[in-house]
């Protein structure tokens, strides 16, 4: 009895740490989740020659870079200037 308690508890845990850590979690286990957000594929942003910063969906081959992910429901579109 006491084993199934605590694989029971440690089952639990692993769930609420890939709950709270959606990054870290598998995508089989994101799927099967409630109201686990979805993330995009890395994104990669980076500043152009002029210092404009970019983001792409493929790494530049000649300047540093940051891996970036956003939520599916994250509107990452810069906003309108007037």
């Amino acid at each position: 009895m006491w084993l199934l308690i605590t694989l029971g508890i440690l089952l639990g845990g692993i769930l609420l740490y890939w709950y709270t850590t959606p990054r870290e979690t598998p995508s089989w286990i994101r799927d099967w989740l409630p109201g686990m957000p979805e993330y995009t594929r890395p994104l990669y942003q980076w500043r152009d020659d002029r210092g404009q910063v970019q983001i792409t969906d493929k790494p530049p081959r000649d300047r540093t870079y940051d891996v970036v992910q956003y939520r599916s429901d994250t509107n990452v579109a810069p906003p309108e200037r007037p």
